[in-house]
């Protein structure tokens, strides 16, 4: 069918004309099928069920832009935040030009949340959790939305998002809003009760666009079965007898990489990631891939980055979740480009990797966390995820006319098992995990949403969902219900069920629970705790307990991290209940909870500035994970900041945690969030930390610093593009010049001390501007800015200050050398005429890097940096 004759079915000719660039003249088998036997751009609602690279997302495509020709609208889900992204880059591409207004919205791009709720939109893609939550703030955003299609629907049976995934599925089928439902899917053994459960028909594919011989290597025979034409055959591999599976591997990705093929190799470790790529780079040359090697070198760099410049020197890279985000990114764009030739990741990483290959390597196993000790656990791929694998093999931008799957058996015994298990094998049975989820989240959820309005329909809710309802649900319902009232997350009133103003912010903002239970006892302690108490009490939620952090530490090791992080919260002073009991208790640590405060320091020093490389080194947690933990960690600060508020609770005591969520996001001081925004695509955190040591916070003193002294810190391609566009962006904002606004949710800092120098003078911030000023100076300023700090009133006797008859002249040098426009010097720093100074600044005005401050050679900033840090 050509893509042309879809004008007959009313797409506009605009569309088709971009489909036709990007797709080609003609629809592929699974899309000519659904347009036209089941109805895709007219009908209800529809599960396609079909192999990897069949063609479902453009089937997905096809049903939103006959919604988006009538001027309706579409939601497209997406279930991680990689492929939403890539399925925003897509869709914007294509569509935008033509007037569609595309969005996204995924936990850390949020930019669009508030257009979404108020309709302004016509494609809108989003991540499973957000689309929750949105509904759980407004379910009559319902009622905008035309069509949703659902990408990956097998989702429904994974463990960790399945639960979401059917909660979204329950609102959508018992609100009376009855959208259409596109669901995509891969192939599965009980489609068809899915399908009777959404009430749509069911589409089923079994042809691939391009063949794919699966099979098993055994010695230099390849046996295969097509996947199209069931054919079997053989074929001769790397003459290799007897030799380890290594070996073996290494030797083919070498031989079909000299042949001209892309491969993919999927290992169940990322160690075993790093080394066979690495080896294979010592072995084998392949095409140099210089401008991936100079974007990696020009970055920041991290323990893994030195191996992967290697590795991509030859062609040659490896890709899990260590890596960072960064990193990550510049081995998928020029593996796409054809430049990278060999791809060694892990299996976990398999669904968020839309990497094509022309033969994909694979091991039968893979690690997940363990549900007692936390440590990983090897299990046996489901035929699910071999079929996911098998999918990135045979596509049709390669001219090939077939792709290649393979396991290698390393005997007679193991290639016959693994083609019962594989080759042979056959979809699994879906099923789902909503009980997963403990009731009181569940119920929660839907009363919030108001999709229940008392007991009964609750139980309505449950008895019609997808997974099994387990034995007991209606008594352990109950008690849930009155739990939550007890506790006051619900309560009930002439027989409805009704959230407070905490359960309801609870559910918004997707905490479980168990951690509102633990926030809200933190909350109503009087203490102000620091980051670091902060930092353990998330990462120890039941949220930040799934960061998967390797707890096979040694037990002195263990012990010497344990006691550094016990000393620094002490000094800390106040800590929480539980951490005290711990401290109170130290027969009673386990491995766990090592792991944790191992996190805990590795997210401390990050949010301290140090250099990441070091800090991976110091804990053996590397930088990827560190990032994630940073977002999850980041998250969950901003939720408590949001739930203190629904308690009343002042902002002063609420602000470490927003500050909290910028810095254990980026790895930065909360005084550069404004020009991070503003140069975030141009300079790494590694340079973001040099500005702010420089004293160059804001896109005004970036702008107002000595162009030299700005190349010989970031050197000159970076200055001159951002000096470009922060000149094009004040310009436009403002219309005549600069505009800038220094007072936002965090208050306005006038003064900024971070100890940092320039030869032998201390860079200061005073009032968005640079200064310079003598060590004398910087003295007698740090003791006032300190002792605002340390007393409201802010008074310090001259002696203080220096024992001496001189504090007059000093003070007159500093008023001079901080000479602003925006202040007074006669009022910059009062006199009491008894022999008292203070600084015309209030505390919130006043900004101290205290961790730099405190390693100054001037003992008496030193110490007074320390003691501001203990309060």
């Amino acid at each position: 069918m050509k893509i042309s004759t879809l004008a007959e079915y009313g797409i506009p000719q605009a569309l088709i004309d971009t489909w036709m660039k990007k797709q080609g003249e003609c629809l592929l088998p699974l899309q000519e099928r659904a347009v036209k036997e089941y109805d895709l751009l007219d009908g209800g609602s529809l599960i396609v069920s079909a192999p990897t690279s069949s063609g479902k997302t453009f089937c997905g495509e096809l049903a939103a832009a006959r919604v988006l020709a009538q001027r309706r609208k579409v939601m497209f889900l997406a279930p991680l935040k990689a492929l939403a992204e890539e399925r925003y880059g897509e869709f914007r591409e294509k569509y935008e030009p033509l007037g569609i207004r595309t969005v996204i919205s995924t936990r850390d791009h949020h930019d669009y949340d508030q257009k979404i709720e108020k309709g302004e939109f016509d494609l809108c893609i989003m991540i499973y959790e957000k689309f929750n939550q949105m509904l759980l703030r407004n379910l009559d955003l319902l009622e905008l939305i035309d069509l949703l299609v659902i990408d990956e629907l097998q989702m429904l049976s994974d463990r960790s998002r399945g639960a979401v995934l059917e909660m979204i599925l329950l609102k959508v089928l018992s609100s009376t809003y009855k959208c259409r439902i596109i669901g995509l899917s891969a192939v599965l053994s009980n489609a068809s009760e899915l399908a009777e459960w959404i009430g749509a028909r069911l589409l089923i594919e079994s042809h691939r666009p391009v063949e794919l011989r699966q099979g098993v290597l055994h010695n230099d025979i390849f046996s295969f079965r097509c996947f199209n034409s069931g054919e079997r055959g053989t074929e001769e591999m790397a003459p290799l007898q007897d030799a380890s599976s290594t070996e073996i591997l290494l030797e083919n990705v070498t031989r079909l990489v000299n042949d001209g093929e892309q491969v993919l190799v999927f290992l169940k470790s990322k160690n075993s990631c790093v080394q066979l790529a690495t080896l294979l780079a010592e072995r084998s040359s392949f095409s140099s891939c210089e401008p991936a090697v100079d974007e990696l070198t020009s970055g920041e760099m991290t323990v893994l980055c030195e191996p992967l410049i290697n590795t991509v020197g030859n062609g040659i890279a490896f890709h899990h979740a260590d890596l960072a985000y960064r990193e990550r990114k510049i081995v998928e764009r020029y593996y796409l480009a054809g430049d990278i030739r060999v791809i060694f990741a892990t299996t976990t990483l398999s669904l968020g990797l839309n990497l094509p290959a022309q033969t994909v390597f694979l091991e039968t196993y893979k690690y997940r966390q363990g549900a007692y000790t936390g440590r990983p656990v090897a299990e046996a791929l489901s035929w699910g995820d071999y079929e996911n694998m098998c999918g990135r093999a045979g596509r049709l931008k390669f001219p090939s006319a077939f792709g290649r799957s393979i396991i290698i058996a390393e005997n007679e015994l193991g290639s016959e098992m693994l083609w019962k298990m594989y080759i042979r094998g056959r979809p699994g049975k879906l099923v789902g995990h909503l009980f997963s989820r403990y009731f009181s989240d569940l119920i929660l959820d839907f009363v919030v949403s108001r999709c229940a309005a008392d007991r009964d329909s609750l139980l309505s809710i449950f008895h019609n969902a997808f997974s099994d309802v387990p034995d007991g649900a209606d008594a352990q319902i109950e008690m849930a219900c009155s739990w939550l009232c007890e506790n006051e997350f619900v309560f009930e009133s002439d027989g409805r069920l009704m959230p407070t103003a905490f359960g309801q912010q609870l559910a918004r903002l997707g905490i479980s629970v168990s951690t509102g239970v633990n926030l809200q006892k933190l909350f109503d302690s009087v203490a102000d705790y620091s980051a670091l108490i902060w930092l353990y009490e998330l990462c120890d939620s039941s949220e930040g307990r799934r960061i998967y952090v390797p707890n096979s530490l040694r037990d002195d090791v263990g012990q010497y991290l344990f006691a550094r992080f016990r000393s620094l919260a002490q000094n800390d002073n106040p800590v929480s209940k539980r951490l005290a009991d711990i401290f109170d208790n130290p027969h009673r640590i386990a491995k766990q909870i090592f792991a944790r405060v191992r996190l805990v320091l590795a997210l401390y020093d990050w949010v301290c500035g140090r250099d990441l490389s070091e800090i991976e080194k110091e804990y053996h947690i590397y930088s990827g994970t560190i990032q994630s933990a940073g977002e999850t960690i980041s998250w969950l600060a901003e939720s408590a900041f949001c739930l203190m508020g629904t308690l009343g609770v002042n902002h002063r005591r609420r602000l470490c945690l927003k500050k909290l969520s910028f810095e254990v996001r980026y790895g930065l001081p909360v005084a550069m969030r404004k020009l991070y925004s503003e140069v975030k695509g141009y300079l790494s955190r590694k340079d973001m930390l040099l500005l702010f040591d420089n004293g160059i916070t804001t896109v005004r003193s970036f702008l107002s610093s000595d162009r030299e002294f700005l190349v010989s810190l970031l050197g000159n391609p970076k200055t001159e593009e951002i000096m470009k566009n922060l000149m094009q962006k004040s310009l436009s904002d403002s219309g005549t010049g600069i505009a800038i606004k220094r007072r936002d949710r965090y208050g306005e800092v006038k003064l900024q001390l971070s100890g940092a120098m320039l030869r032998d003078r201390f860079r200061v911030m005073f009032c968005s501007r640079p200064l310079l000023l003598t060590a004398k100076s910087f003295r007698y300023l740090f003791k006032l800015a300190a002792q605002r700090k340390l007393d409201n009133e802010g008074w310090i006797d001259k002696e203080k200050l220096e024992p001496g008859f001189n504090q007059a002249r000093y003070l007159y040098n500093l008023k001079k050398e901080l000479g602003s426009p925006h202040i007074d010097q006669r009022e910059l720093i009062e006199n009491d005429r008894r022999g008292a100074y203070r600084l015309a600044l209030s505390p919130d005005e006043i900004e101290f890097d205290l961790p730099a401050l405190s390693r100054l050679d001037d003992f008496e900033i030193a110490d007074l940096s320390k003691h501001l840090m203990m309060l």
